[in-house]
């Protein structure tokens, strides 16, 4: 069975689960268990799921017939197989926590919470509203830690996802920041923000992921000091093994190839002509790496996988 398949057979369990004992189904319609799509679901590769990622989460947030008896034991046992997915699959949990934090999480007002019952249809989205915050709190811990690894992993798991949302987040607040600038003055805000997140990079590249680089202290006055000496291009180029620790194209799905960010080219990028809106133009230079996004390596390297490797750096 597919993804599609498996939705829409749930839909069907979701419209009988609340009818009256009253009403009886067709004979030629077989009544089907939601136990044996469950074990459907669990099989179904992220990269499936990822292409109904709107369809899925709704069924946890909305829960439409989630009250009846037989539903409750299989809505539990769903968001719990979908959040163990978050955490096997790094990619794919980013992909998950950033759409539920871009769902709306408004109390929605009109006819219905009017002219119906107010109060119950307040009540309902109330309820929705906390369903939504808390499987986005459920997604970023699983996300983040991950599932059942060493306590040097988790913490390397849990920078990796910081750095990763350090970069996203930038990019969905800089349409809004540029706005606010004038037309001739874009560009220069845009490449100062592209700067902060070559920065990272380099952070992350000459750190071997941890934030801190021969045991220095980040508060320190000397942390980093090469660090605008060297781009990560040109660590990538002597020891391609350092650049394992740069974070990798957020846009990937999870069966792709590792593409890390090596570096954003600062003059080429450039915010595109717009009165209303501040679009903006990005290159990125990446390197390939020979496993997938899905697999551990994508954000946990050994400490010594590029202890071998000197650095000499010359104009």
């Amino acid at each position: 069975m597919g993804i599609l398949p498996f939705l829409v057979q749930w839909a069907y369990i979701l419209s009988i689960s609340w009818r009256p004992s009253s009403v009886t189904l067709l004979p030629s319609r077989p009544r089907a268990s939601p136990w044996a799509l469950l074990d459907d679901f669990r099989a179904f590769a992220e990269d499936d799921i990822e292409k109904f990622l709107p369809q899925v989460c709704n069924i946890l947030i909305e829960r439409h017939g989630g009250d009846a008896e037989n539903m409750v034991a299989a809505l539990i046992e769903y968001e719990k197989i979908f959040l163990d997915k978050c955490a096997r699959c790094f990619p794919f949990g980013i992909r998950v926590c950033n759409f539920l934090k871009s769902a709306p999480c408004k109390l929605e007002t009109g006819i219905l919470g009017t002219v119906f019952d107010g109060s119950q249809a307040r009540q309902l989205q109330y309820e929705r509203e906390d369903r939504l915050k808390n499987l986005v709190y459920e997604a970023e811990i699983k996300t983040s830690e991950g599932e059942s690894l060493p306590a040097k992993y988790i913490s390397l798991r849990t920078s990796y996802h910081k750095d990763l949302n350090f970069l996203l987040e930038t990019f969905s607040r800089l349409g809004d920041q540029l706005k606010n600038y004038p037309i001739e003055d874009r560009n220069y805000h845009l490449k100062k923000a592209v700067d902060e997140i070559n920065d990272l990079v380099r952070n992350r590249i000459l750190s071997r992921g941890t934030g801190k680089q021969n045991g220095q202290d980040e508060n320190s006055p000397n942390f980093f000091p090469d660090l605008y000496a060297v781009s990560s291009e040109q660590v990538a180029k002597v020891c391609p093994e350092a650049a394992g620790y740069s974070i990798h194209f957020p846009m990937q799905h999870c069966s792709d190839k590792v593409l890390r960010v090596l570096q954003f080219v600062v003059d080429e990028c450039e915010v595109l002509p717009s009165s209303a809106k501040a679009p903006y133009l990005m290159t990125v230079e990446l390197l390939e790496q020979d496993f997938s996004c899905q697999v551990q390596l994508c954000y946990v390297h050994e400490y010594n996988s590029f202890s071998h490797c000197y650095f000499s750096f010359h104009e």
